[in-house]
């Protein structure tokens, strides 16, 4: 699950998302399990001190969501980059193995689409 809550005027609404969130769980007897909970604080160039942190939410200056990997620094993108650079190039070895079995170009065309391609493509929309 993932919260998004703006943070403005000295007041931070992402601890009563939470409050709300826990209140929502025991009504469907579910529970939150605070040692899989993150917070991470997304700002620009806003000069304003972070809020605090919340009791008993570890807070993350990056996390994975849906296969990408997001920062607290919107414009920075190198953890991203780098995953992507090294799922790449491990599954290069697939199409230099391809390769040397005597695949024709079509189908390492194909399967470099599929296999390295995909990686770059998704999450851009």
């Amino acid at each position: 699950m993932t919260v998004s809550a703006p943070v403005k005027n000295n007041y931070d609404s992402a601890l009563a998302e939470v409050d709300n969130i826990e209140k929502w769980t025991e009504t469907n007897r579910m529970s939150l399990n605070l040692d899989k909970t993150w917070e991470m604080v997304v700002s620009g160039k806003s000069t304003n001190p972070l809020p605090e942190p919340i009791t008993g939410i570890e807070r993350k200056t990056w996390l994975k969501l849906l296969g990408t990997t997001l920062q607290n620094d919107p414009n920075c993108w190198d953890l991203q980059v780098n995953n992507l650079i090294s799922k790449a190039s491990s599954r290069m070895h697939i199409l230099r193995i391809c390769r040397s079995y005597g695949y024709s170009k079509k189908n390492l065309t194909i399967l470099f689409d599929a296999l390295i391609m995909s990686l770059f493509s998704y999450g851009i929309e």
